[in-house]
């Protein structure tokens, strides 16, 4: 018997404005989802300033687009993290996502900017795979 090919659906892309909408969630439920999305330890939404929680929340949207081998998962450095957020923004021009990433801001841990940029991961991943928790294997 024939099995008839799936075909992979296009994630849909959140513009900035729609991320805002989700701003009911706090940044302390946003951790909590995150720690369960991604089974990691965050404490808070500058712990994403390494850019490797960002990577892997795209990883889970677009599978097999985001060359994990290039992260430094033991980021200290703001050197590093840049490093890191720049394999997240390389690929998101890649897949043509319009999404600013600050990186001097977030690399630093400025609240405003991770939270901000998390809460666009958050928006993204709830629209396209929201079961992440359950599929996604960070490790």
């Amino acid at each position: 018997a024939a099995v008839a090919a799936m075909k992979m659906q296009q994630p849909v892309v959140v513009k900035r404005s729609e991320a805002a909408k989700d701003a009911h969630i706090g940044r302390l439920d946003l951790v909590a989802w995150l720690n369960h999305a991604l089974q990691a330890d965050y404490t808070c939404v500058q712990d994403c300033a390494d850019g490797v929680a960002f990577c892997q929340l795209l990883d889970a949207v677009y599978p097999g687009h985001v060359p994990l081998h290039k992260l430094n998962f033991n980021a200290g450095f703001v050197e590093d993290k840049e490093r890191n957020l720049r394999v997240v923004r390389d690929t998101l021009k890649k897949l043509e996502v319009d999404v600013e990433v600050d990186l001097d801001a977030v690399s630093k841990g400025k609240f405003q900017a991770c939270n901000e940029f998390l809460r666009w991961c958050f928006t993204l991943v709830n629209h396209n795979c929201p079961a992440v928790a359950n599929t996604y294997n960070a490790f």
